[in-house]
């Protein structure tokens, strides 16, 4: 009986460890993402720079559909109406899944969840800081686009996440953080493996810069200059920008990853 009774706290332990670098890394994520729009941002703006430079006229000049510049991670666009229409449901009468017993078992785990997360909720929740409260905010998202998609799974990951109760084993909740450590790996990882966040980690290495700025216009179908033209543009394009840049502020180079500020 001794080995069992200390089996079960440790475990507990564990469980508790691993959501605190679940916590960890989906701040991490959301730092990534917001770095990654960044650079995605900075490098339609070079490329319509870059199109003036050669003079180029104005209609080309436009800088080209973000979506086909790169085929990193794009962020999926929660809609409105669908956050809408799952409270609606939650308050009206007529569903169409009020009878599907499974249905009404992912309603109440989401009710438990909205509890902990609707910014309504929040605003009196003063012992959270601001990166607990973004955190929420995105799971209240995330449960929305779970409920209105019938995904049980996903709700049960986010309420073990938050500490709501779901019955079952330690194990398998467990192995469901597990699950989510492992995919916000991957997705840090693959946005670490993108053209955006190249661009981003190399803004003093002119000779990537180059490469990536000829890669991204051959993309995006307009003509690519040769290495030389490319240099030129960025010396000019960084020049003008450090003579714009504020006296007391450090000066950074396009593409230059910015400093990491404090929240």
């Amino acid at each position: 009986m001794g080995p069992q009774r200390r089996f079960k706290p440790d475990d507990r332990r564990r469980l508790k460890k691993l959501t605190f670098k679940l916590k960890f890394l989906r701040e991490e994520l959301r730092e990534h993402q917001d770095q990654h729009d960044f650079f995605r941002l900075e490098i339609i703006d070079v490329l319509h720079e870059l199109r003036k430079y050669l003079g180029m006229d104005a209609a080309s000049s436009a800088p080209a559909d973000p979506s086909s510049l790169s085929t990193s991670l794009i962020k999926p666009e929660l809609k409105r109406d669908n956050i809408g229409s799952n409270i609606d449901s939650e308050q009206g009468e007529e569903s169409p899944f009020i009878e599907d017993p499974e249905f009404h078992k992912m309603r109440v785990l989401y009710r438990k969840i909205v509890m902990l997360t609707h910014p309504d909720k929040l605003q009196h929740m003063h012992d959270l800081d601001e990166s607990d409260v973004e955190d929420r905010i995105q799971i209240y998202k995330q449960a929305s686009e779970a409920l209105a998609n019938r995904l049980m799974d996903t709700l049960v990951e986010l309420a073990i996440y938050l500490g709501i109760n779901v019955e079952m084993p330690v194990l398998i909740k467990i192995r469901r953080i597990e699950d989510q450590v492992s995919r916000i790996n991957g997705k840090i990882k693959e946005l670490e493996e993108s053209v955006e966040w190249l661009w981003g980690t190399h803004g003093d290495n002119d000779a990537v810069r180059v490469r990536i700025i000829g890669a991204v216009c051959q993309h995006a179908g307009c003509r690519v200059p040769d290495d030389s033209t490319i240099i030129s543009f960025l010396k000019e394009l960084d020049k003008r920008r450090d003579d714009t840049q504020p006296a007391k502020r450090a000066k950074r180079k396009v593409g230059e990853r910015p400093k990491k500020t404090k929240r």
